[in-house]
């Protein structure tokens, strides 16, 4: 039996292990052909396992808080979002918590996806150097909290080609036991990129939007039909559920080698929106920032927010966020990891009436999705809409959205704004002549209106 090589002996063991369950695969597969074998189609099992999807996403749902950062050694690394360039030695980090007594053995693979977040045909060898099966092995369990979790760190292997990847966490012993899903983008700059945000040029969206215009100059590329070739990516606040995609260069200067998407037809806007809304549960020892009370008296521990309220109809005033995101931190202990204990957070937004629709509380702690946990109840008596989730202590930046006949509006509670500080991104994705997928050969990040 061959070994494949691995730069080290955990990676050549996973190979030796990956061949012999392999054998045995097959062993009990010959078993199930010949005469008197029992077939495995019928066990109804397998039809339950949840399908890999190529987003952030947990599957598990004792898992909490996964955070995937370039690790720098410092706290606010944590609301940087997992991009790296392909040249520099920063690695990438994941943390995440399952809310447990018990460790588990738990791996890692890497997949490769194509400009649309598609698992790509591109061969594992030509972007990973080592055999695709990485154990975490980093476990430790939580210090003097109330509430029982395992923290695991992993930091994610080198890659050798740009482009987009997703990184699959799974139970070591059964593959198809997932447990969760994130997204990185590794870049290289091949290109040059030059952005402009500024207010729409959409006379009725100028109060409200933002409009992003770049230029790119690809004069270190031989391109044949560069307007078909290449493929950019624009987002806002690092997300990728508000993304502009399929964008055509309005202007295209060959002898230049230069493309222009300056548009005039709002094609490049986003909403302006709200700077983010904000509290601060690093300690239930004391009241910090929104914060109403803390109920030390019940495990977990409960923390009730100060009542917001709408702003869409509000003037708008600038202050610093954290364009949506959190970290985690144990104020007493300065703990990162281990010592921030998991509290409940209440919810209370006032607001006359109940929508039709659905009412959530969404933000980089939720990975912007409307989860079934952060969903709110109109209370008729107090004339809110209330809800309460399960969150680790740290600083988080939140907003509400409401979403009616399947149509989401985070603007609605918020409203939205042109001279809001946002952090826009442009990718810019190119496909080499037989090459498998998309390489990520522009990469360029600009922050507007910043203080």
């Amino acid at each position: 039996m061959k070994i494949i090589s691995g730069s080290n002996w955990q990676n050549k063991l996973i190979a030796w292990r990956h061949n012999i369950k392999l054998c045995l695969g097959l062993i009990m597969l010959m078993q199930a052909c010949v005469p008197g074998g029992h077939s495995q189609s019928g066990n109804s099992s397998s039809s339950s396992k949840p399908a890999l999807v190529t987003e952030d996403h947990i599957y598990n749902k004792n898992v909490r808080t996964v955070m995937l950062f370039p690790h720098t050694g410092q706290i606010h690394d944590m609301i940087q979002p997992p991009v790296i360039s392909l040249k520099k030695s920063t690695p990438l980090i994941l943390h995440f918590d399952e809310l447990t007594d018990d460790a588990q053995n738990y791996a890692v693979k890497i997949i490769n996806c194509d400009a649309n977040w598609e698992v790509s045909d591109l061969p594992e060898m030509q972007y990973l150097s080592d055999y695709n099966e990485y154990l975490i092995t980093e476990r430790k369990f939580s210090f003097n909290t109330r509430i029982p979790f395992v923290h695991y760190s992993f930091k994610v292997p080198k890659v050798k080609v740009s482009g987009n990847y997703l990184l699959v966490v799974y139970d070591e012993d059964n593959p198809d036991d997932l447990v969760l899903t994130r997204r990185f983008i590794v870049f290289e700059d091949q290109l040059s990129i030059a952005p402009k945000v500024q207010f729409s040029n959409v006379t009725k969206k100028r109060d409200s939007h933002q409009q992003v215009d770049f230029k790119i100059n690809y004069s270190g590329l031989e391109l044949i039909n560069p307007t078909d070739e290449i493929k950019v990516v624009i987002r806002q606040n690092h997300r990728w559920d508000n993304m502009i995609t399929g964008l055509k260069p309005l202007y295209v200067r060959e002898f230049e080698k230069s493309l222009d998407y300056s548009f005039f037809s709002g094609e490049n806007n986003f909403p302006g929106g709200n700077e983010f809304r904000m509290f601060d549960i690093r300690s239930t020892q004391y009241a910090q920032q929104h914060i109403d009370k803390i109920d030390l008296k019940t495990t977990p521990i409960e923390v009730s927010l100060l009542r917001d309220q709408s702003r869409a109809k509000r003037a708008y005033g600038q202050y610093e966020d954290a364009d949506g995101k959190f970290y985690t931190q144990h104020h007493e202990t300065q703990g990162t990891k281990i010592e921030p204990d998991y509290v409940y957070v209440n919810f209370a937004l006032n607001y006359p009436y109940p929508r039709e629709g659905n009412v959530y509380v969404v933000g980089g702690m939720n990975d912007w999705q409307p989860k079934e946990e952060f969903k709110l109840v109109y209370d008729e008596d107090k004339k809110q809409y209330r809800g309460k989730a399960l969150l680790k202590q740290g600083f988080y930046n939140y907003m509400y959205t409401l979403i009616e006949e399947g149509q989401r509006d985070d603007t609605f509670f918020e409203g939205s704004h042109s001279l809001t500080q946002n952090h826009y991104e442009v990718l810019v994705y190119y496909r080499p002549m037989g090459f498998r997928s998309d390489q990520l050969i522009g990469y360029k990040n600009i922050n507007f209106n910043e203080l």
